[in-house]
């Protein structure tokens, strides 16, 4: 089964600012040109499973793809939980609980937060159960609307890139990569 990793649209945040789980507003214009551009790029919505993050950010645009379709929201896909760093602009985090993070964000935690490998558990259990549930239907596709760092993750799953990797890959709103 092909699956589209599709990461939600421009979102209403100043640059700079950590907003990992934190449920942000869309930015309306952005949104209605991704979804232009969108239904142009993944093709017939009743062909594919259609499953999303249950932040908004996703949560929204998978439900207009899917045109009245089925999609499954799951929680497994949100963003990294940066805890306490949520909503904080990163240049006025503790440079040393930042700078320990940075060193091993994989088994590291934000302060009250998770590491990459928690949402790596995540993931995969995601993973599995969509394999599972692609054995059982006619869809040619899945379509998974999430984050950059969910799908960041999810790449290196279908990819077998260890973790401490997943920052190499830039993946712009809107954007859909195909595995």
């Amino acid at each position: 089964m092909l699956l589209k990793l599709i990461r939600h649209s421009a979102v209403l945040v100043h640059k700079g600012t950590c907003y990992g789980q934190t449920d942000v507003a869309l930015d309306e214009p952005a949104f209605a040109h991704t979804i232009g551009l969108l239904h142009s790029q993944l093709g017939n919505p009743a062909e594919a499973l259609i499953c999303s993050s249950s932040l908004s950010r996703c949560a929204r645009l998978a439900q207009e793809l899917a045109e009245g379709q089925d999609c499954v929201l799951d929680p497994r896909l949100m963003e990294l939980n940066f805890g306490e760093w949520e909503m904080q602009a990163w240049d006025s985090l503790d440079p040393n609980a930042l700078d320990i993070w940075m060193k091993d964000y994989v088994r590291q935690k934000p302060p009250g937060g998770e590491a990459l490998q928690d949402l790596a558990d995540r993931c995969a259990a995601f993973l599995a159960d969509l394999r599972a549930k692609a054995s059982n239907t006619q869809a040619k596709e899945a379509w998974i609307i999430a984050h950059a760092g969910s799908i960041r993750v999810l790449l290196c799953l279908l990819d077998f890139v260890p973790l401490d990797r997943a920052f190499d890959q830039k993946i712009g709103f809107g954007e859909v990569i195909e595995r």
